[in-house]
């Protein structure tokens, strides 16, 4: 039953819920970023090298321009050397495959700080309420792998520069309300996901849907945590008794069967709260492609969905181009038109280009694929991967 496990990858992402609280402390976007950097500044010092490896949401273009914004005032404070992000994070891409939605684990993001020679790296999250955004951001030393400050703050609803942002981007976060105590459980299932402490985090899961059964992402954050934390164990050499009472111990039934039906159900329960959740419907998409006799239609309904939600969403395009090129489907100029869409946003991401690469030469365009293969191993910081094996082998093919 361990195999079923070994097909999965990492998860995570955002929030929400149902009666309006009061909020006092609210702050605008700009002095919510400014506080980010003083308190940063309070505990890393010395022009010290900083990577900000993702602050993350639903939308790659807000994520980017808070991202790029906090990188701005850092380098304004004078404090600090920021690092470039990006063949970091392809590199991560590459060496996770087709990866889900959501949070960079702290194990993840300390990789990409050793990758750029970092000293420090940033990652966080910004969520969208009804009476508040929020933004957390969590510096990690890079060396020790230690926590050294965790910063939230809540920001005005109706901020200027914010609404110009999403505006910009024509997209509408969905806004729900959430109580004190559910927020506060939420929030410390995901510090929890994040430290790798997996059980503990269902349980903080647990007790925010436990206070308000409407919360759509504590649906969505408790499949996640348990399908990362069933990848976790079944790496893990132990026995089958261990390995199942580990599962049970975090709610998971130790049939396989029950347990992919309860990550699906927790997933049917975030989009019927929230029907434009452009991530959980990625992975509810990514976990039926995952299982036997998987229903092509509806995963392509569910990615198409989540595409059109997030025109951004480089995974649920990655995937859509993937099963556009397999199982009966062989649309290759579907496909190519989802790896293209990917590599104008990203035309260094070798994972696009190698894709395509290999739909031109499904389609026996040889020209073209090798163009692509090529393109893929010279972005690769490696400069090896799938790329340089699937030139080799056609090159062959081509001479017979």
């Amino acid at each position: 039953m361990k195999k079923f496990f070994l097909l999965i990858f990492a998860v995570t992402a955002l929030l929400g819920c149902s009666s309006t609280p009061k909020v006092a402390g609210l702050i605008s976007l700009d002095e919510a970023l400014a506080g980010a950097v003083t308190e940063v500044g309070s505990k890393v010092q010395g022009k010290t090298e900083i990577v900000i490896a993702s602050l993350d949401t639903s939308l790659l273009g807000v994520s980017e321009f808070l991202s790029d914004e906090l990188a701005s005032l850092l380098v304004s404070s004078g404090n600090f050397i920021i690092l470039e992000r990006g063949p970091a994070l392809d590199a991560l891409t590459a060496e996770h495959g087709i990866q889900m939605s959501g949070l960079v684990s702290d194990e993840s993001a300390v990789g990409i700080g050793h990758y750029l020679g970092a000293k420090v790296v940033l990652t966080g999250t910004f969520t969208n309420f009804a009476s508040f955004n929020q933004i957390r951001v969590r510096a990690i030393d890079v060396r020790t792998s230690e926590i050294l400050t965790l910063y939230t703050v809540r920001i005005l609803p109706n901020d200027a520069v914010l609404a110009d942002v999403l505006r910009k981007y024509d997209q509408n976060i969905p806004a729900q309300a959430v109580t004190e105590d559910a927020l506060a459980h939420l929030n410390r299932g995901i510090d929890l996901f994040n430290a790798g402490k997996f059980a503990e985090a269902i349980d903080e899961f647990n007790k925010a849907l436990a206070i308000n059964k409407n919360l759509a992402e504590a649906y969505y954050h408790r499949a996640n945590t348990r399908w990362e934390y069933s990848d976790y164990i079944s790496n893990l050499d132990i026995d089958d008794d261990e390995y199942y009472g580990m599962l049970q111990d975090a709610g998971i039934d130790r049939n396989y069967t029950i347990y992919a039906d309860s990550l699906m159900a927790d997933y049917n329960a975030a989009i019927a709260l929230k029907p434009d959740y452009a991530d959980a419907l990625f992975n509810r998409a990514f976990l039926s492609y995952s299982r036997d006799g998987a229903d092509l239609v509806k995963v392509l309904e569910d990615l198409t969905a989540a595409i059109n939600i997030n025109r951004n969403h480089i995974k649920g395009l990655l995937l859509r181009g993937d099963i556009y090129c397999e199982r009966g489907i062989y649309d290759y100029d579907r496909a190519i038109a989802d790896y293209t869409a990917v590599i104008r946003m990203e035309p260094n991401n070798y994972n696009a280009l190698n894709r395509r690469g290999g739909a031109h030469w499904l389609k026996k365009d040889y020209a073209r694929a090798i163009a692509d293969f090529e393109a893929s191993i010279r972005y690769d910081p490696n400069n090896y991967g799938a790329a340089a094996r699937n030139l080799t082998i056609m090159r062959r093919e081509m001479q017979q």
